[in-house]
């Protein structure tokens, strides 16, 4: 009789320890918490009115429609196009009016092109810039808050010239060229190719708390043959360009590919 308490007993811990089992086996299913970067915070810039762009009251304008934040300040800073993608990259909380916490290595130019391939008026645009013109209202052309009507001076940017603005996007065609916008009332609003010597405004944007940056870039190329004539990083392209210019005038060869590999991150950690 003991012995068959003894046997019960027994049975019952494995029961006990199977159903602790399972339970915990079912409880790794939930999905942990996500990681907080800690240059990315939490987002918590959001409202009520369906607005197309939000102030987040720290320097940046949420974009709800693609999950970008551009810099409010539309008048912060002109470099030529190397020294714009370098500078945009060195942004950070404290500078052109940031107090959102970013880090160098969070900002950078929006990209650009036009559906045709060739220059075009701002409906015809393409690209992350493409998402904040409103090519049928009067220069500057660009959204309000509210995404339906015409931009106005803190509605919701501030400084916004009616003159060029450099994106990341090279003009394939020519690679002394990049693509830029000019909100010029004189000519027009357009689309086209500039000089990467100009002196030119600078708009910069970066990814939302979470990390998205709207259209995901391709795998940075600039350790792998780049696109021939320069490489699919602007950051990486301007730095090794700016110590090697043959790279982007020439050809984009084993030696650049080593030249990034030692200047840039982003063959291992991406294009950011």
């Amino acid at each position: 009789m003991r012995k068959r308490n003894l046997k019960h007993c027994y049975l019952l811990l494995l029961a006990i320890g199977w159903f602790a089992f399972v339970s915990v086996q079912a409880g790794s299913l939930e999905p942990p918490p996500g990681p907080v970067s800690p240059t990315r915070p939490p987002d918590t810039c959001y409202d009520d009115t369906g607005n197309h762009f939000v102030d987040c009251g720290d320097g940046t304008i949420k974009d709800t429609a693609t999950g970008l934040y551009w810099l409010k300040d539309a008048d912060c800073f002109s470099e030529t196009w190397a020294n714009a993608n370098i500078k945009a990259a060195e942004l950070a909380h404290g500078q052109c009016g940031l107090t959102d916490g970013s880090l160098p290595g969070d900002w950078r130019l929006p990209t650009l092109g036009c559906s045709s391939g060739m220059s075009c008026v701002l409906s015809g645009a393409t690209g992350e810039f493409a998402s904040i013109f409103a090519p049928s209202c009067p220069p500057p052309s660009i959204l309000n808050t509210a995404g339906t009507g015409c931009w106005s001076e803190g509605n919701p940017f501030s400084g916004v010239q009616s003159d060029f603005y450099w994106s990341a996007s090279n003009f394939t065609s020519n690679p002394i060229r990049a693509w830029t916008v000019t909100l010029d009332p004189g000519a027009g609003p357009s689309v086209g190719g500039n000089d990467k010597t100009a002196d030119v405004f600078v708009w910069p944007l970066r990814g939302g708390p979470g990390g998205g940056d709207g259209d995901v870039p391709p795998p940075c190329n600039c350790c792998a043959s780049g696109n021939g004539v320069g490489c699919n990083c602007p950051p990486c392209e301007a730095v090794v360009c700016a110590a090697d210019p043959f790279c982007c005038k020439s050809s984009w060869d084993s030696t650049c590919d080593g030249e990034a590999a030692t200047m840039c991150t982003c063959c291992t950690d991406g294009c950011v």
